[in-house]
């Protein structure tokens, strides 16, 4: 396969990570972005996606409809271009991958074909990742199957126990990765071997939402409720569960390797508190929790010892629900 000399580049989405590669996308190409609500309000560094774009003077257009776009139907659709989806919130139609001829191009941050889908890197936290991956795949009409044209491997740091502290690891390893890789496009390239996926050992995870999933079950086991929990932790709100009939949310826990084992009656009850920490009754185990939010206040020093936390059986069965994302935001049901 044989890559001609780009010239134009046309982003679909946005993120954290196009800001990084901006700098060089704008002295080397004929750029444009097109971006969503989703995406434009999305938070960098204390200010959204937006207001970055509108403080370094970037080409972007908000949209909704991506087929009813003449910069991806027409003004962008040539040998010389290249579509780059960044956390884009369209999935792109096959009659419309046919029509372009430009290489349309997804910017992917985990081993494929294991990790499709979304919620990436909550799912990590909570199975214990430590192998990252930077992936460029040619984007076909289903999800996360297409021809892999370029991937580096790297490992993650073993203490990463937030999405956050995964993905900004993650954030700088792809932003190197897709610069070298511009600057390949840049001057053409006169062979690549794209690689198809493996099937038959694929895995596909779908995207999460705290109020949704992210309630606390305390029958689980101490060490993967630990993870589990981490898992919906910084930039989101933590996992839920009730204290003293107050919704809370918690953070930052980690599993307690010092004490004695409990039986699982006596998940969810505080036996020690500490200045700043509480310990908690797991089942086969316990916990340390070091945050315990209840409207946007770490209450960890007013808990008392003794006292239960507890999530009803109905929030439980919301992990079985799915949560659905558009342009906009969540779908609401």
């Amino acid at each position: 396969m044989k890559i001609s000399k780009i010239k134009n580049v046309l982003i679909l989405g946005g993120d954290e990570i196009t800001l990084g590669i901006l700098p060089l996308i704008k002295k080397h190409f004929n750029y444009l972005i097109l971006s969503s609500k989703r995406n434009l309000s999305t938070t960098v560094n204390g200010k959204t996606l937006e207001k970055h774009f509108n403080e370094n003077d970037i080409n972007f257009k908000r949209i909704n409809n991506l087929e009813n776009s003449l910069d991806f139907i027409k003004k962008f659709n040539s040998k010389d271009s290249i579509y780059l989806c960044m956390s884009s919130p369209w999935i792109i139609k096959r009659k419309n991958i046919m029509k372009t001829k430009s290489l349309i191009l997804n910017s992917h941050g985990t081993r494929l074909p294991e990790y499709r889908g979304g919620a990436s890197f909550s799912w990590m936290v909570m199975n214990r990742v430590r192998f990252g991956f930077n992936n460029l795949y040619i984007i076909d009409e289903k999800i996360d199957t297409g021809k892999i044209i370029f991937y580096d491997e790297f490992l993650y740091p073993h203490d990463l126990n937030s999405p956050k502290a995964y993905f900004d690891y993650y954030a700088q390893k792809q932003t190197n990765f897709l610069k070298l890789q511009f600057l390949k496009f840049k001057d053409g390239i006169s062979n690549v071997s794209p690689l198809n996926q493996t099937e038959y050992m694929s895995s596909y995870f779908p995207r999460l939402n705290s109020d949704l999933h992210g309630w606390v079950d305390w029958s689980m086991n101490y060490e993967d409720l630990s993870f589990f929990i981490n898992s919906f932790g910084i930039p989101h709100e933590g996992c839920c569960t009730y204290y003293n009939n107050m919704k809370v949310y918690l953070k930052k826990v980690s599993p307690n390797y010092e004490d004695v084992k409990f039986n699982s009656y006596k998940s969810g009850l505080i036996f020690r508190k500490g200045p700043s920490w509480v310990c908690v009754a797991g089942t086969n185990g316990s916990l340390i929790i070091e945050e315990v939010f209840h409207r946007n206040k770490n209450i960890i020093q007013k808990l008392k010892i003794g006292d239960r936390f507890h999530t009803p059986l109905k929030k439980i069965d919301n992990k079985s629900k799915r949560a659905f994302y558009d342009t906009k935001g969540l779908v609401k049901n």
